[in-house]
Order: C-alpha cells, then sequence, then structure tokens
C-alpha cells in the first residue's frame, strides 16, 4: 500500500468513518444545513442546538469517503457540549487550515492534527476533511452565533 494510503487511513481514521459519534438526532433544533462537495459526491447533514446549560449539541449524518466520515465525526466528538462561541472558533481555524490556499506542509490544528496528519501527503483531499467543518461554521452563522 502507498505510504498516502497509510498515513491518510489510519486505524483512527477508519475508526471513526465505521462508528462515527454525533449520529444521535438531537432534542431542539436550532439549525439544520446540508452541505455537499459535487466534485467527489461527499454530503454533510448537520443540525445543532443548545442544551439547557448554553452549550452546542450536534447531529450529523455523513455520506462519502472514509476521511470525510471521520472528520464529521471528529467535529461532532469536538464541538458536543462547549460553548457555541468556542465551537465557531475551531470551525474557522480548521477550515482556513485546511483552505486550497495554505501552504503544504498543512498547519493542521491541534485537535484535528493526529487523526489527519497524512493530509499532507494528499492536498486533493482537504475538502473531504474541511466538508464538516464548513457545515458546522455555516450552521452557526445562519443560527446567529457568527456574523
Amino acid at each position: 500500500m502507498p505510504l498516502d494510503r497509510v498515513t491518510l487511513y489510519s486505524a483512527e481514521v477508519l475508526a471513526h468513518a465505521r462508528s462515527p459519534h454525533g449520529t444521535a438526532p438531537i432534542g431542539l433544533v436550532r439549525q439544520s444545513v446540508e452541505v455537499d462537495n459535487p466534485l467527489c459526491g461527499d454530503q454533510v447533514r448537520l443540525s445543532i442546538g443548545l442544551t439547557q446549560d448554553g452549550t452546542l449539541a450536534v447531529s450529523q449524518q455523513t455520506r462519502g469517503c472514509a476521511l470525510c466520515g471521520a472528520s464529521a465525526s471528529w467535529m461532532a466528538h469536538q464541538v458536543h457540549g462547549i460553548p457555541p462561541d468556542s465551537a465557531w472558533t475551531q470551525s474557522h481555524e480548521i477550515t482556513e487550515a485546511l483552505s486550497n490556499l495554505a501552504p503544504l506542509p498543512l498547519l493542521i490544528p491541534r485537535p484535528l492534527h493526529p487523526l489527519f496528519s497524512g493530509l499532507h501527503t494528499a492536498p486533493a483531499r482537504r475538502g473531504c476533511v474541511r466538508l464538516p467543518w464548513d457545515a458546522l461554521k455555516l450552521a452557526l452563522t445562519q443560527d446567529g452565533v457568527r456574523a
């Protein structure tokens, strides 16, 4: 197996893709969005809500490659239960790091680093990892957390 596949599809990436976090429905949905990548067919449906203590509740359904599924799972795990403003900051940092304009090697933010450390070997796959974070950023923006 080529080196890029070994590093891209680590055991942890495959575990997240096979048994994703954040797929259960949430109670009071404040915002739902659907984003897709027409170039590769990845699709993310994301619903967000707030718990009684004002932290974020997240539910995601992802159809696509293992990288997109793993990223959506990791995103749901990372932001569920934190303040919406903190989730927006994380989503902004990650989407900026994974933008097509970001220089190689990628400076992947710490929460994603071990999981997607092999992404520098396949820059064309940035969009797969970025898509769930784009969905989160969009949902939080539409919900009024950020303009």
